[in-house]
Formats: C-alpha cells, sequence, structure tokens
C-alpha cells in the first residue's frame, strides 16, 4: 500500500519511579501510553497512512479513526494495523478538549475517543469497534465466525475487558468510601478477576489457543496498560502474555506512529 514512510523517533522516557496513579491524565489518556517497559521502540521504518488524502481500494469504504495519543483509541489503531486495511486518521487533541467541541460531540456525543468512521457508519466504544474491524473484514482472520461454538468464548473475553478488567482497575486505583457488596459489581472482585485472566492467558499463546483475535488486542492492551501503571500485579502470567503480544508486527507498528505522534 502507498504512504509516507517515517524515520523512528527517538523513545520517550519512562514514567517517573514510583508514578503509581494516573491523577494527572484524563481518562481519554489511560488507554495506551507507551513505556518502553513494555514496547521497546522498533528499529524500523514504520508505514503510516495519509491523514489528508482518502486512500479508498475499489468497492471498499473509506476507514477514519478519531484519534489522539496516547489515548484508548490506540486500542483500535492496533486493530486497524492487524486488519491490513488502509485508514486514515483525523486527529484529536485531548488537551485542547477538541473532543468536547461541536464538530466531534456530533461523531460521539460521549465526548470521548475512539470513534471509527466506515463509509457512513460510526462506531465508539473500543471494544465495539474491535468486534466491528473483526467481522468486517474476516480475510485477516481476527474473529471466530458465525456456527464455531467457540464464538461465544471469543465474545466473552471481548468484553471482559470494558465489564471486568477496566473496572476493577479503576474501582482499585480510586477507592469508595465504602466498598460495596461484592454482589453489586459487575466484576465481582479485583482478586478474581486477575485469577481468571492469569489462567486464560497462561494457556498461551492467545486466548483462543492458536489463533490471535480482536479479543487480544482488547485484554491485551488493558493489561499492558494496567501493569505500565502499577495498577495491576505483574503476573508472569502477564508479562509473559504481553511480551508474545509485543512480537506482532502490527503492534510494533502501531506503537512506533503513536510515539511519532505524541513526541509532535
Amino acid at each position: 500500500m502507498a504512504g509516507i514512510w517515517l524515520a523512528p523517533t527517538k523513545p520517550r522516557p519512562r514514567p517517573k519511579k514510583g508514578w503509581k496513579t494516573v491523577d494527572a491524565l484524563t481518562a481519554d489518556q489511560w488507554g495506551m501510553r507507551v513505556s518502553r517497559q513494555f514496547m521497546p521502540a522498533p528499529s524500523f521504518p514504520c508505514k503510516t497512512r495519509s491523514m489528508t488524502k482518502s486512500r479508498r481500494s475499489s468497492g471498499m469504504a473509506k476507514l477514519t479513526l478519531y484519534h489522539a495519543a496516547p489515548s484508548r483509541s490506540s486500542i483500535v489503531r492496533w486493530m486497524l494495523e492487524e486488519t491490513g486495511e488502509p485508514y486514515d486518521l483525523h486527529l484529536l487533541k485531548l488537551s485542547e478538549g477538541d473532543q468536547q467541541k461541536p464538530d466531534y460531540l456530533a461523531v460521539n456525543p460521549m465526548g470521548k475517543v475512539p470513534a471509527l468512521k466506515h463509509g457512513d457508519v460510526v462506531i465508539t466504544e473500543a471494544a465495539a469497534i474491535c468486534a466491528y474491524l473483526a467481522d468486517a473484514f474476516p480475510q485477516a482472520h481476527l474473529s471466530v465466525p458465525i456456527g464455531d461454538p467457540h464464538r461465544g468464548v471469543y465474545f466473552k473475553w471481548l468484553f471482559f475487558g470494558p465489564s471486568c478488567i477496566e473496572p476493577a482497575i479503576t474501582d482499585r486505583a480510586f477507592p469508595r468510601a465504602e466498598q460495596p457488596r461484592r454482589g453489586m459489581l459487575g466484576y465481582g472482585d479485583f482478586d478474581t478477576v486477575m485469577d481468571v485472566v492469569a489462567k486464560a492467558v497462561a494457556k498461551g499463546p492467545y486466548l483462543m489457543g492458536e489463533q490471535f483475535t480482536a479479543a487480544d488486542v482488547v485484554i491485551g492492551s488493558g493489561l499492558r496498560w494496567g501493569m505500565m501503571f502499577e495498577l495491576l500485579p505483574k503476573r508472569a502470567e502477564f508479562i509473559d502474555y504481553a511480551r508474545r503480544l509485543e512480537q506482532r508486527p502490527a503492534l510494533q507498528r502501531a506503537t512506533a506512529l503513536d510515539q511519532q505522534l505524541a513526541a509532535a
């Protein structure tokens, strides 16, 4: 695919020692802050898509990602790189409040990234976008096909991230004055969530066995982010799983491209 070749940028500095909270970050910036602790910057040039010109293939609707780096939309950028489809970026500056401006609120009334436009359709929420892309581009083999009973397990993991992992981490980072009863929390309790995920990723190499899927993009992103900010334990199962994911060229490309955007 045609594109612009960019030289790799200098790696961003690691977070300061002892930085265990995310108070200084907006909620959107939690998503995928790049850290060399878990992902060294690739030493090869990466191809990025043009942000000003549509590069639509014959008969294919244009993909546009509303993006800020670093943020949760980095999850979707990784997923787009996995599909191999061309896409455009519409960059937002969260520090300047672009996500709350009328033009963007018309795209996503929640005033958050990511949002993905595919033709005339707009999809929001990172896990939903990943599920959509996996089904929209089956040739990438990022989903379990309809009719396969394992599709249910695949969906379970796709939505375990936003339903269980992220709220468990958030509650741990910002404790409530009064701890609610376990039955009132959709995720149950933090330790159970960690144990369930650890058992699933330990089987390897991926959540669905030998097949890498969109569920790995969602769960892997959450685990890498949580370990980065020391908001979940650096269990051996999590570290090994993250290392396997970081061998994927698509994640390496997405990481390098976001590093370049963040440094600009």
